[in-house]
């Protein structure tokens, strides 16, 4: 009974749009949020086979496509054609040419807009915050972008796009994917929708209209269950749970780890403690800024965190869950 109360938890909060997804964006990719709502609001389709390919590339014209149709824009084809010696009355001359007049993109030195090309990343912060709006920050002092010399044309792209918190780290030069380029798209709309100053993962949920008080499903039994990045993204904010970064060397780990299941059925209703490989998610570590195994990193229903660092034994950690209930 616990395990399929447990299964429907996860199924629940791990759906929160009801539009069926594209048979390769699982429910544990990254980008599966940002390209299911996209989908949703017809600003992006995938492909015939039911596919989105969120690892390929993206070209010019497809970005265009993207890009306008976001806006809840469809040109007149009679009127946007001909606009680029290689843009006439294809499909994406509408976009291509829309996009030409509100600025958002030029041709290259050769007055070709070259619709095949691939984007690379810096093209495509450049295309999305103009075609979003977005007023550059030159100003704003980054620390993911702080390398970038300020005689580079697009280090006031990637500076506001690191101030509104629209994307992760990469290393500018490098083609864009279409599953990258959707996430980009999606903070954007959250920031415009929830006016907000940069995108959160808070300003998402209430976007989305996630469920923000304790689900009553979820609260059927305590829970020990092992970490993924999508069970983390579906409970911070809707519900409380811990992060346990567990070392298959640490015996201190071992202890914890048997008492907190010999005495699962005796805690609370609520308790929720994901197990996270300490050896292997170092990303989870560096942001946290774990330091030791046996850490725990506990979260409130608001996605606060209230508690982090170790401990040495499940009753402590029990202790220290109960108040966020």
């Amino acid at each position: 009974m616990r395990k399929l109360i447990l299964a429907l938890t996860l199924s629940i909060l791990l759906t929160p749009l009801a539009l069926a997804s594209f048979s390769d964006v699982s429910q544990t990719h990254k980008n599966r949020i940002a390209i299911e709502y996209l989908q949703e609001e017809e600003i992006i389709s995938g492909y015939p086979d039911g596919t989105y390919r969120p690892e390929n590339t993206i070209n010019r014209a497809e970005m265009m496509k993207m890009l306008v149709e976001g806006l809840g824009i469809t040109p007149d084809s009679d009127k946007y054609r001909n606009c680029f010696p290689d843009v006439g009355t294809e499909w994406y001359a509408r976009y291509v040419c829309y996009a030409k007049e509100q600025n958002w993109v030029g041709g290259y030195p050769d007055g070709t807009f070259k619709p095949a090309n691939n984007v690379l990343d810096v093209e495509a912060f450049k295309m999305i915050l103009n075609a979003r709006g977005v007023e550059l920050d030159a100003s704003f002092v980054p620390l993911l972008f702080a390398t970038v010399s300020p005689n580079e044309w697009y280090r006031p792209y990637l500076v506001t796009a690191e101030k509104l918190n629209l994307t992760d780290y990469f290393k500018p030069g490098a083609n864009y994917k279409r599953g990258q380029v959707a996430e980009v798209i999606f903070r954007t709309i959250v920031i415009d929708k929830m006016d907000v100053s940069s995108y959160s993962l808070q300003a998402q949920n209430e976007m989305l209209n996630r469920q923000t008080e304790k689900p009553e499903v979820s609260y059927e039994a305590a829970s020990y269950i092992d970490y993924t990045a999508a069970k983390r993204e579906a409970y911070e904010g809707t519900r409380p749970f811990a992060i346990f970064f567990y070392a298959t060397s640490s015996s201190t780990c071992y202890l914890i780890e048997n008492e907190l299941l010999k005495n699962l059925d005796g805690y609370p209703d609520g308790v929720m403690i994901l197990k996270a490989d300490y050896d292997t998610e170092t990303e989870l570590r560096n942001e946290f800024k774990v330091t030791s195994q046996n850490w725990f990193v506990i979260f409130n229903g608001e996605g606060e965190v209230t508690f982090s660092n170790s401990l040495f034994n499940a009753n402590d950690v029990i202790d220290e869950i109960i108040p966020t209930l």
